[in-house]
């Protein structure tokens, strides 16, 4: 077994102390509210559903159809405001192909 020296023990000891006794002294000053406790609230936004494309999830067998788009927040064309009908209409026009 390994024996610590007593002063590194004492120097421990007190470190835990002076953190327990902060960490205390914060709850008792946070619930009178002499201080005051931010609020963080973490919220994901909606999923938005298109009502023009909805894909059909089912067990599919044989070949399948990918269509698979990658754009960035810093391409022009990506953030191109006629890409998104593109977008849409190529989704509905490969649907119709897949049957």
């Amino acid at each position: 077994m390994i024996s610590l020296p007593p002063s590194y023990l004492r120097r421990n000891t007190v470190w835990l102390l002076m953190g327990v006794m902060i960490f205390v002294l914060g709850i008792v000053l946070g619930s009178s509210r002499a201080i005051t406790i931010p609020e963080v609230d973490i919220v994901w936004p909606a999923e938005e559903v298109s009502p023009r494309y909805m894909p059909r999830y089912s067990h599919i067998s044989g070949q399948e159809l990918v269509m698979v788009y990658v754009g960035s927040s810093t391409c022009l064309f990506a953030n191109d405001e006629r890409l998104t009908p593109l977008v849409e209409q190529a989704k509905n026009d490969l649907t119709a192909t897949s049957g």
